[in-house]
């Protein structure tokens, strides 16, 4: 892309979030183009970016769409909300020369060798690793927002390469008696129970609505963010379903590192990051990590960091644009 400005988006089942990305080492971002939309104002992706672009003098005609969902050749249905777009159409009704459109988690993957170390805090004993292209690396990248997103991403030969997952689908596979009455609760609810049931925006709320159930006891918060206010406060049901959320992240990122050979990293990234950071830390996320049974021992020195940063999807996207990254993805 040669444009001097890229569009890039970030788009989940609750924010779409847009910006103007351009060539530019030490931020990718043009000051002052980031803006944030609820996605149920709006009735479909063409029509928020229509939105935004009617306030950017200098209007691109290229752009990065990152998003929440299974991109299946042309088109992609984000998992978490009605909205539904292609290549092809994007292009057409705003006028835009190129689209790429990649996995939200691809960019957030994207995003990892241009965040510095003030965004990025480690969970557990080891420091930040250092992205290295001269050697081999392998780091996974999860993410925890409105769904559950997991990116791969790899450095070899000097390149830089993403896969693109589906991962947050994974099933969920308890490992305690607590886990399996929760999981008893749920499935009656859902039928098969995917990790994103538990480990998300409303996965929080699942919990503790599983949990009231288990211990017959009122619901008593309606959000997630009540669930976590009332953790705060000292509600039981409340704590022990945000502790259970950090520990089966834990859980989940230690699979992760197995199933992908992610040796080199683990990355958070996701909005619930933010205010579940003081709970990861000081829980049990780091030791269900490790507990692995026999591979426990490969699993302690793997770093665990929190992205800190608000934007690293918009950051990864404008990485997409102008990088040489390669997305090892299958189109369906």
């Amino acid at each position: 892309m040669t444009n001097d400005l890229v569009l890039v988006a970030d788009v989940g089942g609750t924010y779409a979030r847009l910006a103007l990305a351009r060539r530019d080492t030490h931020d990718v971002l043009a000051p002052d183009s980031i803006a944030q939309f609820y996605v149920a104002r709006f009735g479909s992706l063409e029509l928020v970016v229509s939105h935004y672009l009617d306030r950017v003098e200098n209007r691109p005609v290229h752009a990065v769409l990152a998003v929440a969902g299974l991109v299946a050749g042309d088109e992609v249905q984000i998992t978490n909300s009605p909205w539904r777009t292609s290549r092809g159409r994007f292009a057409t009704e705003l006028k835009f020369t190129t689209v790429r459109l990649v996995n939200d988690f691809a960019a957030m993957s994207a995003a990892i060798p241009s965040l510095s170390d003030a965004v990025l805090e480690p969970i557990g004993p080891h420091a930040v690793p250092k992205i290295d292209r001269r050697r081999p690396q392998v780091m996974a990248v999860i993410g925890p927002g409105t769904g559950l997103g997991v990116g791969v991403l790899l450095i070899r030969d000097d390149r830089l390469l993403i896969i693109e997952t589906e991962g947050g689908h994974s099933a969920f596979a308890p490992t305690t008696a607590e886990e399996r009455e929760i999981l008893v609760v749920m499935s009656g609810r859902f039928g098969r129970v995917s990790n994103e049931r538990l480990v998300s925006s409303a996965g929080l709320l699942n919990l503790y609505e599983a949990f009231c159930s288990v211990r017959d006891v009122p619901i008593r918060a309606a959000t997630p963010e009540a669930v976590t206010a009332a953790a705060m406060c000292g509600d039981s049901e409340a704590r022990r379903s945000v502790e259970l959320f950090c520990e089966l992240l834990g859980a989940l990122a230690g699979d992760v590192v197995m199933t992908t050979g992610a040796w080199d990293g683990v990355y958070l990234a996701g909005g619930l990051i933010a205010p579940m950071l003081q709970w990861l830390k000081r829980g049990k996320f780091r030791e269900r990590f490790e507990s692995k049974g026999r591979l426990a021992s490969a699993l302690a020195p793997v770093p665990t960091i929190a992205i800190t940063h608000e934007h690293p999807g918009l950051i990864g996207a404008g990485a997409l644009a102008f990088s040489d990254w390669i997305s090892l993805f299958r189109q369906i």
